[in-house]
């Protein structure tokens, strides 16, 4: 669902779970059960249920793969020529699927 220009993800009466990351032209696929998801600003990731199950916190997250995940809470946007959005950062930390920092 659209609202004011957000791609937004509701439950069955109405209320908003979160923002939905875009990937090209639709909603980001699943990735290893999970996708990113926006809230406030913040990235996080949900289930196929809908449920957060690992907190919007991040300036930026990418996706999982087998069990891990970069994150970041300090990321810089930059727009490339091609006009392709990439994320930068000096403080990227790896998570497993239930958000714990993993050494």
């Amino acid at each position: 669902m659209t609202a004011l220009g957000r791609r937004i993800a509701i439950d069955r009466n109405q209320n908003v779970l979160f923002d939905i990351v875009m990937f090209d032209n639709g909603p980001e696929p699943f990735n290893e059960d999970l996708m990113r998801v926006l809230r406030n600003g913040k990235m996080g990731y949900a289930n196929k249920f809908g449920q957060i199950v690992i907190p919007c916190e991040y300036d930026y997250a990418k996706w999982f793969e087998n069990g891990k995940a970069e994150v970041t809470y300090n990321a810089k946007e930059y727009l490339d020529l091609d006009e392709h959005k990439r994320f930068e950062s000096d403080d990227w930390f790896i998570i497993d699927k239930k958000g714990k920092k993993l050494k």
